[in-house]
């Protein structure tokens, strides 16, 4: 992992207007465009952990529940979800329970 995340008490972080800039103690700078909350890209292992389930059965729901959020086609070999339609699913399931 990098160094920022494995030590956040080395991590010096200030946000511009455009831009969220990275700086660590060793000089390495990230710099890191500002996202709109709303279009963060969660990939399928990150929502299998949310849902403590298997990647598989990330897949199958995809497949087999009709309100689960769709996959989004980032590349031939990956594939994306948008946290804000897994937060919704999730409250949507919390309503109906």
């Amino acid at each position: 992992m990098n160094s920022y995340v494995d030590n956040p008490a080395r991590t010096i972080a200030y946000r511009q207007p455009a831009t969220f800039f990275v700086t660590t103690d060793n000089s390495k700078a990230r710099l890191r465009m500002a996202i709109d909350p709303k279009l963060k890209l969660l990939t399928v292992e990150e929502v299998a952990e949310i849902f403590r389930r298997d990647r598989t059965t990330i897949d199958r729901w995809c497949r087999e529940r009709p309100g689960f959020p769709k996959k989004i086609r980032m590349d031939p070999v990956g594939s994306r979800f948008l946290a804000a339609e897994i937060e919704d699913y999730i409250r949507q399931c919390i309503a109906n329970r």
